[in-house]
């Protein structure tokens, strides 16, 4: 698959699925109601849910245009790699960027500006993604990442509107669980003009579920690419002396999950038996969980503060800051020496590891990663990453890399090794989605 030249070739011609999408729109209607009354419970229980919660339906759009180009994300770290590879573009055409979480779209706004028309991703209804079509007119759509719905693909079928994965992923238990709706699958993956993935294990799983051979093409990740800000490090910088400086050791626990945030606080109690008044910086993957943290922190008789509220002078006082606050991770990386990165101590499935290897932090993690397993894989083959099990294991890696430092510093070099030898998938990118642009 690597290197294979792609050709865009028609992928219109749906007869012989029509049968699958017709019993897939007629499902969706059938469990419309009860998607109807999940949403209206979350618009009470998330007053924030309820910005822009008419868009989800296909109202409420900007003014009308035509011939756009589609990006959809679905949230922070997905509109991170579409704000590279937009700006990186060299189209002079309208670029529609949806997403799917709030958070994407604050993110959007914060790196793209005016650059973009955002709006929130449609519902995936055959009617709502006909009306969103219809508004803007896409002549390509492309996904980053994961996200495959039924009804957008179909309906860009439909319109004769070619669909591109991009950076394409598939963990083991995606794989199973598209396994199970094989039929609905393969009449999506038939639909795609070209599906970019990360890794030739991922394109093998995607060719078995029905993809053509032909479309699929394996590419170096473009989150190696992604750049560091170069204003979070300063700030990073300046919250690093505000904390205490170079001599006062820094941790922090990224994008944990509930079940974690527990663990880190018991392996952090012990390091403090360890080290010299070492500080944890936690940064929850949703900040609306920061209340619930603070109690935890009060309860292992921590003393903490969110990032938000707590002054300066009073920062190196704090045991434990609380990001409370997205999009920022950078500084909070660049402030620290060790980052523990979260979603993998419970079967998340782990996240991304690059911006912490990018501020020079060594990195470890739990051993559930399955949603970045080729990229954890060489990381931990090289030495790049550390894999911890539990607490216990948490503390003795943070305490032996505090008193290591010369070890601390190789395994920071180790995984930005791993960085540079797999760059280049930008461009590759580039490529294929100029190719399929001026293709319609």
């Amino acid at each position: 698959m690597r290197g294979r030249k792609i050709c865009f070739q028609s992928v219109f011609n749906f007869g012989g699925c029509a049968l699958i999408w017709r019993g897939y729109q007629w499902i969706t209607w059938l469990l419309a109601p009860w998607a109807l009354l999940c949403v209206v419970v979350r618009l009470y229980k998330e007053p924030l849910y309820r910005i822009h919660w008419r868009q989800r339906f296909g109202y409420d759009y900007p003014d009308k245009v035509s011939n756009t180009l589609w990006f959809h994300a679905v949230s922070v770290g997905e509109v991170n790699l579409a704000a590279t590879l937009i700006q990186s573009l060299n189209i002079d055409r309208p670029i529609i960027l949806t997403t799917t979480t709030l958070t994407g779209a604050e993110r959007a706004r914060v790196v793209l500006g005016d650059r973009v028309i955002h709006v929130y991703a449609p519902f995936d209804l055959k009617s709502v993604v006909m009306r969103f079509i219809e508004h803007f007119k896409p002549i390509a759509l492309y996904l980053i990442e994961t996200e495959l719905w039924p009804h957008w693909i179909h309906c860009c079928q439909q319109q004769e509107i070619p669909v591109m994965l991009i950076n394409g992923r598939l963990s083991d238990r995606s794989y199973r669980r598209y396994c199970l709706i094989r039929p609905l699958t393969r009449a999506m993956l038939s639909a795609l003009s070209c599906l970019a993935v990360q890794s030739s294990l991922i394109g093998e799983r995607f060719l078995k579920l029905g993809a053509a051979p032909d479309r699929v093409q394996v590419m170096n990740n473009i989150k190696y690419e992604i750049p560091m800000s170069l204003s979070d490090q300063a700030l990073g910088f300046k919250l690093r002396q505000s904390l205490g400086g170079a001599s006062r050791p820094c941790v922090i626990a990224a994008s944990t999950h509930p079940g974690e945030e527990i663990m880190v606080l018991e392996a952090f109690v012990q390091l403090k038996s360890r080290a010299q008044d070492p500080c944890l910086i936690l940064a929850p993957r949703h900040p609306i969980r920061v209340d619930d943290i603070l109690k935890l922190c009060h309860q292992f008789n921590l003393k903490s503060a969110r990032s938000t509220t707590i002054a300066s002078d009073q920062l190196n006082s704090i045991e434990v800051l609380i990001v409370d606050t997205l999009g920022q991770l950078c500084q909070f990386y660049t402030a620290s020496d060790i980052a523990f990165i979260g979603g993998s101590l419970i079967e998340h499935g782990g996240h991304n590891p690059i911006e912490a290897i990018q501020a020079s932090c060594a990195c470890l993690s739990g051993p559930h990663v399955f949603n970045f397993e080729d990229m954890y894989e060489a990381l931990f083959e090289s030495g790049g990453c550390v894999r911890v099990k539990d607490a216990q294991a948490l503390f003795q890696s943070w305490d032996h890399l505090i008193h290591t430092p010369e070890q601390q510093m190789q395994q920071v070099r180790d995984a930005q090794a791993v960085i540079r030898q797999t760059q280049g998938g930008l461009n590759q990118h580039l490529a294929l989605i100029e190719a399929l642009c001026s293709s319609d």
